[in-house]
């Protein structure tokens, strides 16, 4: 009996085979994304254009150990965002951190935080005025009328109806100042007059 397990514990090591099943690698499936059109739907997590991958989990993986991550189209909520927000009438006076609790209601409202998911959005048909988590609450749009009385169409370079070559926008508050984008991730693109993600420009080594 000894040596026919001997035998047999060779002849799998000899075809490739491995003692460890659980030797592959997991993936990392909470990976960024971004805003309007290109890859970016909305938001450090996401923007207009591409998206974000699903939370929790190891995704499947190829033979080669690259990560297989499917469209995941089901990244949108139906149904538009409501048509109120608390910061309408009780202004916070300073940015809030993403983490404020002020940030986080059972019924969510325009730019409550959220964890943002992979997806595909050239796999996906994208319904224009869903909601969409891109790190914050919004909805995914086509042109302003999307978006509702709170929030314009912003598709990367522009606000309004967004071109053929853009997947889709996202739906971002008007604004004349960076207070008025609520949260310390956003600021206010004057040029446009709309919120948009701040650009964090690292500080410089000498």
């Amino acid at each position: 009996m000894t040596i026919r397990v001997a035998i047999l514990s060779f002849a799998v090591l000899s075809c490739g085979g491995s003692s460890n099943p659980t030797s592959a690698g997991s993936g990392d499936p909470t990976g960024g994304g971004d805003p309007a059109g290109s890859g970016n739907p909305p938001g450090g997590g996401n923007t207009p254009g591409n998206g974000s991958p699903p939370d929790g989990g190891d995704p499947p993986r190829n033979p080669e150990g690259a990560a297989q991550l499917g469209p995941n189209c089901g990244v949108f909520t139906p149904g538009p965002l409501p048509a109120t927000a608390w910061w309408q009438t009780e202004s916070p006076g300073r940015c809030l951190e993403p983490d404020d609790p002020r940030l986080r209601h059972d019924i969510r409202q325009l730019y409550d935080s959220c964890t943002p998911q992979r997806w595909m959005p050239l796999a996906c048909d994208i319904p224009l005025g869903a909601q969409y988590c891109a790190g914050r609450w919004t909805a995914v749009c086509g042109k302003s009328s999307d978006c509702g009385p709170l929030a314009s169409c912003f598709w990367g370079t522009g606000v309004g109806d967004k071109p053929d070559s853009v997947s889709f926008g996202t739906c971002e508050r008007r604004c004349t100042t960076d207070l008025d984008c609520i949260r310390c991730d956003l600021q206010c693109d004057k040029e446009l007059g709309v919120c948009r993600e701040k650009i964090v420009i690292p500080p410089r080594e000498d």
